[in-house]
């Protein structure tokens, strides 16, 4: 289901012009995710000037609001969703903690994208190094998470130093 997902909702941003990337989940790089890292939901990040319309796009899809982005997060950061078949869908309109504005940050994110196949279907996804920056910033407000441990172990203390260059 998460593999379909995420298919899904890369399906509904290419046939409506909405750019986003697929920032965790089953199609991270294995240098990135730690073995047996597994996923409940999609997370996407969306081209900051399309959010709205990515939001009208998923409405019409049968997805619902479960927050809004003033109270879904402390940042501000992103809103969540619900879809009967599909699950959660986290939409980020930035990411906490990367210091430029969001629509820099996104423009530097998408012009080194990989594509990914998830079922069947090619979703843009960070490089390896910038999905690696996610996870080490998502763990940074996750303190006490044993995920978020183990995310940071693997992706930036057991990456060699070009890798930890790279994410820098």
């Amino acid at each position: 289901r998460v593999e379909l997902a995420h298919a899904a909702v890369c399906l509904l941003a290419g046939r409506s012009g909405v750019e986003l990337l697929v920032v965790k989940g089953p199609g991270m790089d294995p240098l990135v995710a730690f073995e047996g890292r597994a996923s409940a939901d999609v997370d996407v990040l969306v081209r900051p000037d399309q959010v709205e319309q990515f939001l009208q796009v998923t409405r019409r899809h049968g997805w619902n609001a479960r927050d809004r982005f003033e109270t879904g997060s402390p940042f501000g950061h992103s809103t969540t969703l619900f879809h009967p078949t599909w699950g959660d869908l986290d939409v980020h309109r930035l990411i906490p903690g990367i210091g430029v504005t969001p629509g820099d940050a996104f423009a530097v994110l998408w012009g080194s994208r990989v594509q990914v196949t998830l079922a069947g279907h090619p979703c843009p996804h960070p490089a390896a190094a910038a999905q690696a920056l996610v996870l080490v910033l998502h763990a940074a407000r996750s303190e006490g998470s044993a995920r978020a441990a183990r995310d940071v172990a693997h992706a930036w203390f057991q990456a060699p130093a070009d890798r930890q260059a790279d994410i820098l």
